[in-house]
Order: C-alpha cells, then sequence, then structure tokens
C-alpha cells in the first residue's frame, strides 16, 4: 500500500477543485455541499480569511442572501450530533455560494492564478450580476 503525505492547501485545493467539477457537471448536489463545506473549513483555518462575511464585492443584499444560506447548512452539517432526526431543506442550487467563498479566499491568500477559482467567480458575476457591485471601468483608468 502506497501511503499519499497530504498538506493542508493541497486536500482544501481538491476538495474544492472535486466540487466544482461536480457542480459544473450537475453530479449530487449533497457530495457537492460537504466537499465544498469540508474545503471552506479548511481554507478559513488555513488563511485566516472568512471572505463572504467582509466581501466589498457584494451589495448589501447580496451579503446578507449570503450570510443566510451559508450558515443555515454549515450549521445543520455541523450539529449533526445535536439532532440526529434534524432535516434540512436546502436549494442544490446555494452550493455556488460556498464555491464563490472558497474561490475568493484561494485567490486572495493561495494562488491569484488558479483556473476553478476564476471559473466560480466570472460564472457568479454573469449568472447573478445583481449580487456584486458594479465597477467603473473608467475609474480604473
Amino acid at each position: 500500500m502506497k501511503l499519499l503525505k497530504i498538506d493542508k492547501v493541497t486536500a482544501a485545493r481538491n476538495l474544492f477543485n472535486e466540487s466544482t467539477l461536480l457542480f459544473y457537471e450537475k453530479r449530487s448536489a449533497i457530495s457537492i455541499h460537504h466537499l465544498a463545506h469540508a474545503a471552506h473549513e479548511v481554507l478559513r483555518a488555513i488563511t485566516g480569511d472568512n471572505h463572504i462575511f467582509d466581501s466589498a464585492h457584494l451589495t448589501p443584499e447580496g451579503l446578507k442572501q449570503f450570510k443566510r444560506i451559508f450558515n443555515i447548512s454549515k450549521n445543520f452539517v455541523k450539529h449533526a450530533d445535536k439532532d440526529p432526526n434534524a432535516i434540512l431543506t436546502f436549494n442544490p442550487q446555494t452550493n455556488i455560494y460556498l464555491l464563490f467563498d472558497c474561490a475568493w479566499i484561494i485567490i486572495l491568500n493561495i494562488d491569484k492564478a488558479c483556473v476553478y477559482s476564476q471559473t466560480v467567480i466570472a460564472w457568479c458575476a454573469f449568472v447573478y450580476p445583481e449580487l456584486f457591485i458594479p465597477v467603473s471601468f473608467d475609474a480604473a483608468l
């Protein structure tokens, strides 16, 4: 048996990349959800960043929506031992919120050139433009 040595950044990136692939392949929403949560937990722990809660790129309503969805599902998984018979009703489309936050943490702290992260962020900006604060390109020049 060959043993693998895996550092935490590699583990987080692998979890994120796999959950991203599953998302775009429209595969198991539950698997995507749990892989993305696991990636987020590792990324947050190793970087100290929880970008979703201090994003300057989201409107106040967009940030409120991200927080609500993020906390409900995270606490359901985190506190499974407290109510083993609990049932979570969640919209599988909200998995993109977890992937989005992971993508921002990776871009800001680990790898600006991460193709998976860039793809997730671009997809969110295209599909959910109302969540983002518009940037004027004239002001950037």
